[in-house]
């Protein structure tokens, strides 16, 4: 379980807390989450549409193409 060491976390976010849960990967979201990280800057300068459209266009790619 990947909570183990986390500092900063809430305790509410310790999926071992909830037995129905232990099944999940904890891990994937932090994953993807780091995978938006490399958004930020370029989102940073976009209009609203542009940005909208930019993030789709990610997820999108994000999707077909897992690593």
């Amino acid at each position: 379980m990947h909570y183990k060491g986390h500092k900063g976390c809430c305790k509410a976010y310790n999926i071992g807390r909830y037995p129905a849960f232990t099944s999940f990967n904890s891990q994937l979201a932090e994953q993807r989450n780091s995978r938006l990280a490399l958004l930020k800057t370029h989102c940073a300068f976009m209009t609203q549409p542009v940005f909208l459209l930019y993030v789709r266009f990610f997820l999108y790619m994000a999707a077909v193409m897992p690593r």
